[in-house]
């Protein structure tokens, strides 16, 4: 018997689409998502794992229904760090790449 329950599945290629790039011109984190995808809360961490900040709605500026840019404080350093991305399906986490 070959029985699946699907309620408790993601479609991982559902994150597979959400695109985070560092904007050096504006020093902003850019991020693309699905259209199936609703942010909820956006982190960013070290490449240790240490949380540097999160992210308000208030301090999020949407350029599109699903774009968002993020500015980066002068006190960032440059470096790897990990963008975690929390949605209504999920939790997904991006390297990013800062170069100021």
């Amino acid at each position: 018997m070959n029985e699946q329950d699907d309620t408790l599945n993601l479609d991982s290629n559902e994150f597979d689409g959400i695109i985070v790039n560092y904007l050096n011109e504006s020093d902003e984190i850019y991020i693309n998502l699905p259209d199936s995808i609703d942010m909820e809360q956006v982190s960013l961490f070290n490449i240790i794992g240490q949380k540097i900040k999160s992210f308000e709605n208030d301090e999020i500026n949407r350029t599109g229904s699903n774009e968002f840019r993020i500015p980066i404080s002068p006190s960032i350093s440059e470096g790897t760090y990990v963008i975690k991305v929390e949605s209504n399906l999920g939790v997904s986490n991006k390297k990013v790449i800062i170069k100021l």
